[in-house]
């Protein structure tokens, strides 16, 4: 019997997401070991917290530098090719990771992981709507929900590997081996093609009619969001240490259960999209990630507060980024120039408000970690309603 063309080619589509997924798996787990790592690469390379917590925000630099630069590079090489050494470079650097005993050469590799970062996740996006173009969205998600589930699984083998050894190394070496099954999935299928398609005069874009005001918003927005996601994430198991809420395996999981939050409420802000209005769930977001740091600050002494507080900010936060993106799409012709503002506005925050907790966290104490993240939200809810009254006036493209 002859081999059916079409679901021999639905094989190879399928296998070709699965590398995706694992990418981005590890993509999450990348980003979300860094945090519970923290106090014991300062004790690799002899440094204080306040030296280490600069890793947030080089990592951030090395997003910032494949949003502006690497991603073109899908447009120029096979796609397949670059995505698997990528791939495979991330897993070498979380391997060498623990065994840095020097803070030059480990800003170097966390520099490296995260220009990888950001290729994977520019490039396993643009690669998965290359394949599947107008019906991408599923595996858009299903891309996103693996990052998630990356920086879920990352604290918890930290957990496991001091349980059991007493050192974090081997929840890396466990997190590197993530590399191989989507490396060896891409290894035998070719990628695919990017776009070709010429741009007449008439469909350049008139840079001067775009609603700057209303970019400027989002990428406020987007901001805050990453930057709490980053920032407080990646805090938030010192935090416990520090204030003897937790010992360093609770303190894993603790973490894990805060990126889980925001992984399952990717999943139930799929059909509140349907049935609110973009606008309507951001303050829902922006006033329950107030309330569930304000418990955290009123029983600081509660391990039971400080887990409440921490799951609802993660429910919270996890539906911002894409109701942002659902909202722009509403008011603007969102193209991929418009897109990188957008990725550099999160990419920023990813840089910026982890950096200040760090530099703030000795000096004035773990609840900076709180007052930083209010701050944030509180200013997210100013920029709302000043929005929510101007937006009439903020230019449409046309």
């Amino acid at each position: 019997m002859m081999p059916d063309p079409a679901q021999a080619a639905r094989s190879t589509l399928d296998i070709r997401s699965g590398g995706y997924f694992f990418a981005f798996l590890i993509l999450g787990a990348s980003r979300g070991i860094l945090g519970p790592a923290l106090p014991e690469l300062a004790y690799n390379t002899g440094v204080q917290l306040t030296a280490i917590s600069y890793l947030f925000s080089i990592n951030a630099i090395g997003n910032i530098a494949s949003d502006l630069f690497g991603a073109r590079l899908y447009d120029r090489l096979p796609g397949h090719v670059l995505l698997l050494g990528t791939t495979l470079l991330a897993g070498i650097l979380l391997f060498a990771t623990p065994f840095i005993a020097s803070l030059a050469v480990l800003i170097v590799l966390i520099l490296l992981s995260g220009i990888c970062q950001g290729l994977i996740e520019s490039g396993g996006s643009a690669l998965t709507v290359w394949i599947y173009k107008n019906k991408s969205g599923p595996y858009l998600n299903i891309n996103y929900f693996s990052s998630g589930l990356g920086s879920f699984m990352a604290p918890v083998l930290i957990g496991l590997s001091i349980l059991h050894s007493g050192t974090a190394r081997w929840a890396f070496f466990g997190a590197a081996l993530l590399a191989l099954p989507g490396a060896a999935l891409m290894a035998w299928l070719p990628g695919p093609q990017p776009p070709t398609r010429k741009r007449t005069n008439r469909e350049q874009p008139a840079v001067s009619r775009l609603p700057w005001g209303l970019i400027a918003v989002i990428m406020f927005f987007l901001f805050i969001n990453i930057g709490i996601d980053v920032g407080f994430g990646g805090w938030v198991y010192t935090y416990a240490i520090t204030l003897e809420l937790a010992d360093k395996v609770s303190a894993a999981y603790l973490t894990s259960a805060y990126f889980i939050a925001l992984t399952l409420g990717r999943l139930f802000g799929i059909p509140l999209a349907a049935r609110f209005r973009p606008t309507t769930i951001i303050l829902a977001d922006l006033l329950g990630g107030l309330l569930s740091i304000a418990l955290i600050l009123i029983r600081m002494d509660s391990p039971t507060f400080l887990w409440i507080g921490s799951i609802g900010l993660g429910l919270s936060m996890a539906s911002v980024f894409p109701t942002c993106l659902a909202l722009a799409e509403q008011r603007m012709a969102v193209s991929g120039k418009i897109t990188g503002w957008f990725m550099m506005g999160g990419s920023i925050g990813a840089m910026i408000l982890p950096w200040i907790i760090g530099q703030m966290f000795e000096s004035i104490g773990p609840v900076v970690v709180n007052i930083v993240v209010a701050i944030a939200l509180l200013a997210g809810l100013a920029v709302y309603f000043f929005f929510f009254v101007v937006s009439v006036r903020l230019p449409s493209a046309a």
